[in-house]
């Protein structure tokens, strides 16, 4: 019971990732939209993505998603390395692990209790008290938020 508990919270994770890194990839498009295209363009490229989403029954969820997050007024399209690897989303307590890879500390507490302390990425052990603030990172992320 206890492995199928783990396996169903693993799949939420996967979810909520999925839904992260779309979020992510539609105001990236919406950014590049607001840059390159006419409203009469964006319009048209609005309408292509609801009908794929349509039509793809898993993701017919995203389309009350998309629909908000393409009526945004303004988008920022975060760089990649100011982006928390387990949640896609902007770091706001970057720490640094031994691989070298950079994650939100809260993130990664939250994944690490529930993988067996392995690293997200390079699957090898990873303890909490081995990482240390990324300094450098929380300063690219104050310049770019600011």
């Amino acid at each position: 019971m206890v492995a199928n508990e783990q396996f169903e919270g693993d799949e939420d994770d996967l979810e909520t990732r999925r839904i992260r890194k779309f979020r992510s990839a539609v105001r990236s498009q919406l950014s590049k939209m607001d840059k390159e295209e006419s409203s009469k363009r964006k319009a048209s490229a609005r309408a292509y993505v609801i009908n794929l989403l349509m039509s793809d029954s898993n993701s017919q969820n995203l389309i009350p998603e998309f629909e908000e997050l393409s009526t945004t007024p303004e988008t920022t399209e975060i760089p990649d390395y100011l982006t928390c690897k387990i949640s896609f989303d902007l770091l706001t307590n970057p720490v640094l692990t031994q691989d070298g890879i950079t994650y939100d500390e809260s993130f990664l507490q939250q994944y690490l209790q529930k993988s067996s302390y392995t690293d997200p990425i390079t699957r090898r052990q990873l303890d909490m008290l081995r990482t240390v603030p990324n300094r450098t990172i929380s300063e690219c992320v104050k310049d770019f938020v600011e």
